[in-house]
This record gives C-alpha cells, structure tokens and sequence, in this order.
C-alpha cells in the first residue's frame, strides 16, 4: 500500500503539516507528489507559507526540493517561480498576495524543482484552492509551512496528513506523547445537536461568541473575541444553557478566567469551529480534562495518517522499526507511516 492509498477518493484536497521544522512534511510532500504522478489524477500544488529552498533560511541546514512533473497545477508567486528550474505556464493571476508577492497559477511544462509560497490566512488559501480546482486540479494539495496547522481545518481541505518525529525532542518517548496530544486534540468530537449547527451559522453573521439557550435560541456575548475575556464569557452562561459557542481562537487563558468565575463549565460544553483553533499545551489539555471540561467542535478534522521521521538535523536519531511501533501503539487505528521510507506501509 502507497501513501496515495491512504487517500479517501472523496478527498480532493489533502494538508500535508508539520509539528515542527524539519519534521518530515516536505518529505511527505515529494512522496505524495512522485506517488500521484503516474495517476490520472491532476495534482494542485500551493502553500500556507514558503517551501522548497535548498537552504533552510532559518537554521541554514540543507532541505529536501519540492520536484513536480509535468502536468502539475500550482498556486505561487513568480519570485518562487524564478527560483525554481521547472518550465511552467501562467494561467491566470489572482489578487492574492504574500510577502514575496501575487500568487499566480501556473501549469508545468516541463518537470524541475519548484518553490511555493502562498496565503497566510485560510480565506486566501481556500481561494486559491478553489482556482486550481477551476483549472483543472482533482486533488489539492495544501503545505503547511512551518508549524501551521490551520491548513489542517476543514474549512479548507478534506483530510490532514501530519508529519512528526525526532526533531520534537531527544527523548522517542517524549516525542510520541507530543505527538499523541496533537492527535487528540485532532480528534474533538463533533457536535451532533442540530440546534446548534443552525445557530453557528447565525453566529457567523452576528458576532464572535454566543451563547445557545435551552430553546434552542442564541444570545450574542458584546466581546470582541474570547481572548481575555473569559470571565465575560463564563458570567454571561446560565445553567438551562446548551453550549457556548466560540468564532476564533480558544486559548488556555480564556479557559482559565471562565472557570473562575462559574462551574458551569461542567455541563455546558464550549465549542469552536475546529481542533485547529484551540491552543494548548499537552499539560494544560490534561487539567482541563480533570477538571472536566466539555469541549466540541463544528468540524471534525480528518486526519489520514501520521508520517514519521527518526532523523533530526542535530544529528541524533531514533531507531526506526522502535519508533514506528511505540507510535502505532500510541495511536491506535490512525496510520503511520516512515516519511524516510519508500514504498509500501507495515
């Protein structure tokens, strides 16, 4: 079995993300690549940031080039596009630029290495997906760039591919427990109350944060967002209500100011659009649990399977065939997959 194989046919657009730099994505990326190349598929190709230089600008270490053959739609900038050796043809051009300019879509037609840079937010980039699918593409695929998981939402792509591995710590223990944390935090549960995916829609409309009623009814909470202003958010619940609903981000301090000022916290669950847009750490994740706080999101992301690298580039690595099944056991069902390794899966 192939990468590729791993791929729902319904996916058509897949991100490909790190844990960290060096983590293995454009690894994961290259293999996606020379995998779907011999398909009938047409492949789209663009990014949450920059990859595909020779030199890492931040740790001048050496990283792997992104090759595309022929055939492959992108979503890049012509200052990438001249440094890369690929032969290519502009299609169109968009209005959406990044700090190395306008994002244009381009066909190869020639095969070569290629470098990418697109949106930094998930509009730009969905929008930009949505052009190369216009174009021709049948799958999609969304580079992560360093650390941005928010490629991952399902606002933008049907299924998340996250790369791990040594470079997390010295310690293989250690780097599966981070690595298990980030799975779960994937795997939220959804919400099933109908009631309230109408209402999340409303709230869109209206404002950031909202409160469902026992009715069904919504009361929109006058902040800005939740960020420092969990208190407001935990004095504005009442004990008949069914969720608080949060538009934005949802931090361990937000988190942290509710509790203090009810328990309410215990019975009503808060839910955000998608696992993408909580930030907390594996130890924070675990009090919150204790304390038994409900937490469920609008979206569930799909994640297709975990690609590990046992090298780092501070020269240590972790035996292999180890590795992989202290992360297999760690993960339960959820594939992993040597991002090194060529080839069929274990």
């Amino acid at each position: 079995m192939m990468l590729r194989d791993l791929i729902p046919e319904n996916c058509r657009r897949i991100a490909v993300v790190g844990m960290a730099k060096n983590a293995g994505k454009t690894v994961v990326l290259n293999r996606l690549i020379a995998e779907m190349a011999g398909s009938k598929e047409v492949l789209g190709i663009t990014s949450t940031g920059r990859d595909g230089e020779e030199q890492d600008l931040v740790t001048l270490t050496e990283k792997p080039r992104i090759h595309v053959p022929a055939g492959t739609l992108l979503g890049t900038t012509e200052v990438c596009l001249e440094h890369g050796n690929a032969r290519v043809e502009i299609l169109e051009t968009t209005s959406e630029y990044t700090p190395m300019g306008q994002v244009v879509l381009v066909r190869v037609r020639q095969a070569g290495y290629i470098q990418i840079a697109g949106p930094d937010t998930n509009k730009g980039v969905l929008r930009i997906a949505r052009a190369l699918e216009r174009n021709g593409a049948s799958k999609v695929l969304v580079d992560g760039a360093i650390d941005r998981k928010a490629s991952a939402s399902p606002a933008i792509t049907d299924g998340c591919i996250l790369a791990t591995g040594a470079v997390l710590h010295r310690d293989p223990e250690v780097a599966v427990e981070m690595t298990r944390h980030q799975v779960e935090m994937f795997s939220i549960p959804e919400t099933q109350d109908a009631a309230v995916r109408q209402q999340w829609n409303r709230l869109l409309e209206r404002g950031n944060v909202g409160v469902v009623g026992r009715n069904g009814e919504m009361r929109v909470i006058p902040v800005a967002s939740a960020i420092n202003n969990g208190r407001d958010l935990g004095n504005a619940l009442k004990k008949e209500d069914r969720c608080l609903l949060i538009n934005g981000s949802l931090t361990a301090k937000t988190v942290k100011e509710l509790t203090q000022v009810t328990s309410l916290y215990k019975e009503i669950p808060v839910i955000v659009s998608d696992a993408t847009k909580v930030f907390i750490t594996e130890k924070e994740w675990k009090i919150w649990k204790h304390m038994g706080i409900l937490l469920q999101v609008i979206y569930s992301v799909k994640l297709l399977a975990v690609a590990i690298n046992p090298l780092s580039p501070e020269g240590y690595e972790f035996d292999k065939k180890s590795f992989k099944k202290k992360m297999q056991q760690a993960l339960g069902e959820i594939p992993v997959v040597d991002a090194m390794e060529e080839g069929g899966l274990d």
